[in-house]
């Protein structure tokens, strides 16, 4: 990578960004400490949240559509 620098210096920025991040990448991957509780649980309590709010949305939408008069039945 060294030799490809010196030969195009536009190649220079692109070089010093790909060694930052496998340095980053190799540090990441020797941590092993995982997610904390804290994480877990925070995370758990937003996916609660947009279930309960998806059938929120599911039932508003069922009630104003069994409202919606399609003009077909016994009532014509």
């Amino acid at each position: 990578m060294q030799s490809l620098m010196y030969a195009i210096p536009e190649v220079t920025p692109l070089a010093f960004a790909i060694g930052m991040l496998r340095t980053r990448l190799a540090v990441a991957r020797d941590n092993e400490s995982g997610y904390t509780t804290e994480t877990i649980l925070i995370t758990a309590a937003l996916a609660a949240c947009a279930l309960g709010l998806m059938a929120l949305i599911v039932s508003r939408i069922s009630t104003t559509g069994s409202k919606i008069h399609t003009g077909t039945g016994s009532g014509e």
